[in-house]
């Protein structure tokens, strides 16, 4: 039996779960103590949602031509005034070495070089701080640039939102795949579509496996308060296939969609398969809806099972 989490763990586990560097077993563990910790779930949500928001709207952008020319040059330019310093500094060592150094006239000639000399390390420090300052301020007026385009994207698009591709898989691994009390039970397909549109308020054609069997539809909560169907097909006891369907009208105001995926489902029988963790991901359209399958197999095997070109 896994080791229960205690609240300060559960929030440690937050990031790594995100970030996918958790184990299965802890990230089924993590779930598990989700379901009685509502306030550990809102956070852990926050924190998807927000690393999801960061891969979208952030990207690398080097430093501009000018700005590093402009660097380049001023150490340059410092380096220089650093070597002259030193040649001067070389010169008076040699001046005083080769024995120009006794009488009041040597006093009077080294006086001037003597005085550079103690003035040159304050001279540096100055140019050096210099530098710093001119640096550390372009610098500054870039990145300020950059974040305040930033902000303007943040606003002018508010639907970056949580993946739903991620989301289906956590669900999938909540649940170790294992066939959920279905809210429909199966039955004709006719009588079935009616408690869809009842229960969810818009018809979805129901996904037919070949030679697998619809053990029901479950009314999934991806998100707080947002619920779609999921259908659930029985390989054998512990062999279940999850499909999630979406209404995408509805779908937009809580989930993003893999570009990808989008880019690629054109016809009804295009299907994008993508690797998130240790599963495969299989993500198709019909019509206004989005279709998102998971299940222990391989995302070639599940393919082969859908539709090819279907009448709906």
């Amino acid at each position: 039996m896994a080791k229960e989490l205690s609240l300060e763990e559960a929030y440690q586990m937050v990031t790594p779960v995100a970030d996918g560097e958790a184990s299965e077993a802890e990230i089924e563990t993590f779930f598990a103590f989700l379901e009685k910790n509502p306030a550990v779930k809102q956070y852990y949500e926050e924190e998807i949602w927000l690393k999801q928001l960061v891969k979208q709207k952030c990207e690398f952008n080097p430093a501009p031509d000018d700005l590093r020319e402009k660097i380049i040059q001023t150490i340059a330019s410092i380096g220089s005034e650093s070597n002259a310093g030193a040649e001067l500094d070389s010169g008076s060592d040699i001046y005083a070495k080769q024995g120009f150094g006794f009488g009041t006239e040597h006093d009077s000639r080294s006086a001037p070089m003597e005085e550079q000399r103690r003035k040159q390390p304050s001279s540096f420090i100055k140019i050096s701080l210099g530098l710093a300052a001119l640096i550390l301020f372009t610098l500054f007026v870039y990145l300020f640039n950059i974040f305040s385009e930033y902000s303007a994207n943040l606003q002018a698009d508010s639907t970056a939102l949580p993946a739903v591709e991620s989301h289906v898989y956590q669900f999938f691994v909540q649940h170790g795949g294992q066939l959920i009390e279905p809210d429909l039970a199966s039955g004709t397909e006719a009588d079935l579509r009616v408690e869809i549109v009842s229960m969810f308020q818009n018809d979805y054609a129901i996904p037919e496996l070949q030679n697998i069997e619809l053990a029901g539809v479950v009314q999934s909560e991806l998100l707080p308060d947002y619920h779609t169907p999921l259908f659930e097909y029985k390989v054998d006891d512990n062999d279940i296939i999850y499909i999630f369907a979406f209404h995408i009208p509805d779908m937009k105001k809580y989930l993003s969609r893999s570009a990808e995926a989008k880019a690629y489902c054109i016809r009804d029988s295009d299907y994008h398969i993508q690797r998130i963790h240790e599963r495969d991901i299989v993500s198709w359209r019909w019509d206004d809806n989005w279709y998102v399958g998971i299940s222990h197999h391989d995302g070639e095997t599940l393919v082969s099972l859908l539709p090819g070109e279907t009448n709906r």
